[in-house]
């Protein structure tokens, strides 16, 4: 058994021909894929290599691509193609998502 964040692991699986010896754990009676966990998702940069100054940029470009949409788009490309349950219209309004 192996428990991972969906879609990193259906990249994997797919990426490297495991579709036909994986089965992915449905909700009883339904065709939906069985959802363990949700959490949020940080990103975490090292004080010793990554200079303040591209953080900000990050934050802000980050920001800029969940208020413009661009988030959603590829977040749904990537769910159409992976087929993740899972919908970028939980994704939290820009004004808190790196501010927690």
């Amino acid at each position: 058994m192996f428990v991972g964040d969906f879609l990193p692991v259906m990249h994997y699986i797919i990426n490297n021909d495991l579709t036909n010896k994986i089965e992915l754990v449905k909700v009883s009676g339904s065709n939906k894929n069985l959802k363990v966990l949700v959490w949020p998702t940080y990103f975490l940069f090292s004080k010793h290599t990554v200079n303040e100054e591209f953080v900000d940029k990050f934050d802000n470009v980050l920001k800029k691509m969940i208020d413009d949409g661009t988030y959603k788009r590829i977040h749904d490309k990537y769910n159409a193609i992976y087929g993740s349950a899972q919908s970028a219209s939980s994704v939290p309004a820009s004004s808190n998502v790196l501010d927690e």
